[in-house]
């Protein structure tokens, strides 16, 4: 089981932001955690700390702007609306948009079955990579492979749930935006949209 969820994180790894080093040179990326955006550093990418529920960003400024495995993480849907605000927003007009969250439906292969759409689900980090402060008393235990497993928050998503959003947050910011089209990719919902 641990074999199969290590080679499954090596594939999420592999499809969310593959292509992201191919345009780094004009790109910024924007995360909360501290030790990725020195990680960026260290491989001469441009990233900030930053909260995707208030971007660092004048609005109007990015062509471009992707939300990978981000929003099914944020608790509330005020949260998640609140962030599709943001990513609208910070978009220039004309600019494009993709948005990726995990689906309730999983494609038959997958070992993940979703019975509700709010749930905690393990995530594990080998111990040599964590530090004093990783290791809370709160929700992390051990594998049995040595490794820390942490439960992360996760809303997973329904067809349509993710446009919805979207849609709702451009009226908030009496923007207009034109979904080009929504996808099941890999076990998660994928939005591609355009700022007019």
């Amino acid at each position: 089981d641990d074999k199969e969820e290590e080679e499954e994180e090596d594939e999420d790894k592999n499809q969310h932001g593959a292509n992201v080093t191919a345009a780094a040179a004009a790109a910024i990326g924007i995360d909360m955690c501290e030790r990725l955006v020195q990680i960026c550093g260290n491989r001469k990418l441009n990233a900030s700390l930053g909260d995707a529920l208030q971007v660092p960003l004048k609005s109007g400024r990015a062509d471009v702007a992707i939300s990978i495995a981000v929003i099914h993480h944020m608790s509330t849907e005020d949260r998640r609306r609140k962030a599709m605000e943001e990513m609208i927003r910070v978009l220039v007009p004309g600019g494009y948009a993709l948005v990726t969250a995990w689906a309730k439906t999983q494609p038959g292969t997958s070992r993940r079955k979703f019975d509700k759409h709010d749930l905690l689900i393990g995530w594990q980090m080998p111990k040599k990579f964590a530090q004093s402060n990783d290791n809370c008393d709160y929700g992390v235990e051990e594998s049995k492979d040595g490794k820390l497993v942490f439960q992360r928050y996760c809303h997973v998503f329904e067809e349509g749930e993710i446009v919805q959003l979207l849609k709702s947050a451009a009226k908030t910011l009496n923007s207009t935006i034109c979904i080009i089209r929504e996808y099941l990719n890999a076990g998660n919902w994928c939005v591609e949209f355009l700022k007019k």
